[in-house]
């Protein structure tokens, strides 16, 4: 089972704002929407209220550290993050799913993030322009272990709606995550114009390490 995250940030790596999104992209949406669909879905307890309803679909896997977390009839809640992921295994197991297709998907916030960082193997980025005075950030990671594979860029159709960037990264197979210290990677803060450069250099380029 691969275990990838899909997030958006700005250009301060902010995902948030008052355990909201601060801008609305319709093809981030639809992009949200249509990745993980048929597939179990891992988020925290403030994503899940935030979401306020259970994502069609998808197992709906709440992680929380409360016992007194109450969650949407239908989602599972654990208390663990081996918890999670076993009940991921589990769906696949009792499904026809080739096993190279089997993809969990982590979808926030951003102490779900930091949790699974050492397993997640894939990362569908979403890079917003701008900065939106977040205050909840993506976790830093460490830079060297990823490549770009796939990249594609959407200007700006309005002045409502800010250009974005989607990305498709992938960890080196042969990047060692034991004894993984978030406060030694690197924060992707960064322009807009240095992620759509750093997109135009090449797939599968090494991910650059960012000051």
């Amino acid at each position: 089972m691969k275990i990838s995250a899909i997030v958006a940030i700005d250009e301060s790596c902010g995902i948030g704002r008052e355990n909201q999104i601060p801008w609305h992209l319709r093809e981030d949406l639809q992009r949200f929407t249509r990745m993980p669909m048929h597939k179990p879905v891992i988020m925290g307890r403030k994503t899940h209220e935030s979401i306020g309803f259970l994502l069609p679909g998808r197992l709906n896997i709440v992680l929380s550290r409360s016992t007194d977390c109450i969650v949407q009839e239908g989602a599972i809640l654990v208390h663990h993050p081996t918890d999670a992921l076993a009940k991921a295994q589990d769906f696949f197991a009792q499904s026809s799913e080739e096993t190279t297709h089997q993809e969990c998907m982590i979808i926030g916030g951003s102490t779900i993030y930091e949790t699974f960082q050492e397993e997640t193997q894939r990362l569908y980025l979403t890079v917003v322009q701008g900065s939106y005075d977040c205050d909840t950030f993506f976790p830093s990671l460490h830079t060297e272990a990823w490549s770009i594979e796939e990249r594609t860029i959407v200007p700006s159709p309005d002045k409502d709606v800010p250009a974005h960037l989607f990305l498709v990264l992938e960890k080196h197979s042969s990047w060692k995550t034991s004894g993984f210290d978030s406060t030694t990677g690197t924060r992707m803060k960064k322009s807009f114009q240095d992620w759509c450069k750093q997109g135009e250099a090449a797939v599968s380029q090494p991910f650059p390490t960012v000051p």
